[in-house]
This record gives structure tokens, sequence and C-alpha cells, in this order.
């Protein structure tokens, strides 16, 4: 079946976080308490990497979470295997929703320099080698055991720079107790890194204009 499996939204902070912590009751809050699971918290050493997350948090239902580390932060929406694929469309709209409030109440704690807006997914396909080859390259190639194809489609908008990666690669899913072929994609919207601090009025208004190219359909006309 052809789906949307996942929906992520990344901030990323000008300067280092020392309390990641302080941010649960930043980003909940204006969720309305979206986050109902308890926290998980790591005692991450100071001199770990920044980008390693530091604090989890989840809803009790474990299809949103948020993961904080101390160079940026990610709102995440797993769709899943019981949503059916017309309901996708609600799923995008009620993200979009809750991804405005996740960025209001981060951009007004930190200073963001960069963002991203990451969507994954899969289209069921008996052979899809075969399929992206066709699509994308020689049909003289032969036979092939393993396929990716990634490719950046840069674009200006409200005076930045954009990166827009695709990734897409032959792979298989587990549905219903059975090992499936298919295509996943992913697509990665994200701005080269600005001099000055994002506002939220930037952010929103990227992801808002490109909303449209996310939906599944769209994202279909890549592989198929």
């Amino acid at each position: 079946m052809d789906k949307l499996i996942k929906l992520q939204i990344a901030l990323f902070f000008f300067e280092i976080e020392t309390r990641p912590d302080r941010l649960i009751s930043v980003v909940n809050d204006n969720l309305g308490n979206l986050f109902d699971a308890m926290p998980s918290i790591f005692p991450i050493p100071q001199e770990a990497p920044p980008e390693i997350p530091i604090v989890t948090l989840s809803d009790s239902n474990q299809r949103f979470s948020c993961s904080i580390a101390r160079s940026r932060i990610d709102f995440s929406r797993v769709i899943s295997a019981g949503e059916q694929l017309d309901e996708t469309d609600k799923v995008i709209t009620d993200f979009q929703k809750k991804a405005n409030l996740f960025v209001a109440a981060v951009s007004q704690a930190k200073k963001v320099v960069r963002f991203g807006f990451i969507a994954q997914y899969f289209f069921r396909d008996k052979n899809p080698t075969l399929q992206i080859t066709r699509k994308y390259l020689k049909p003289d190639l032969g036979p092939l055991e393993e396929i990716t194809l990634r490719y950046n489609k840069k674009k200006d908008q409200f005076g930045y720079s954009l990166n827009d990666i695709y990734e897409i690669t032959a792979a298989k899913e587990m549905d219903g107790g059975e090992l499936r072929d298919g295509v996943f994609v992913q697509r990665d919207l994200n701005n080269a890194i600005a001099s000055e601090s994002l506002t939220k009025e930037n952010i929103l208004s990227i992801i808002d204009k490109n909303m449209q190219s996310f939906q599944v359909e769209k994202t279909k006309e890549l592989v198929k």
C-alpha cells in the first residue's frame, strides 16, 4: 500500500543549549500537553557530540515524539499501520497545525538558524529496482540488485537558499507479518545556515508554501 510513514521538523540552535531539559515545558505547554508519557532524560556528558538527543518526549499513543539535543530539537509524527491512505491529508494538516505551535514556542525561547522539514514514504512495487531504473536511468542498464538515487533541487524562497533533497531507494517493509517490496522516498527541505536567526514567520511561510507538494499522491509521481 502506498503510504506516508513519518513527518518531522527539525530546528537547529545558534548557540549550544546546556540544559535541554529546560525546553520540555516550553514545548509541551504550547502544544497543550501533547506529550503525556513520562519523559526520558539521559545523562550525556557535556563533551559528547551536541547532536545526541538528551531528552525524549512522546504521547501515550506513540504517534508524536520530540527529541531535544544541545544543538537541535526535533518534532515528529509517525503514521501507524491502522491509519488509512484517505486519512493522510488530515494527518498532514493536523501535523502542520501542531508544527506551527512547536516552531512558535522554540523560536521564542531559542535563536534558530536552520530548519529541516522531512517526510518519509513507502510505495509498494513488486520490482522496485526496475521501477526506479525505468523512471530515472537507462532502460538497458539490466537487472540490478540494489539501487539508490539522491538529488538536490536547490531553490530560493522568501530570501533564503533552500535545499530540497530527495532520496529514492528500493526497500522492503514488514506488513501483516509478510515482507513487502517497494520504493522508499525521503524528502528533506532545509535552508542553508542563516547569518541571522530565522523567525517563526520565516519558517512557517516556507513550510506552508511547500506543504501541498508533500502530499502522498504528489510524491508518488516521483516513482510511478
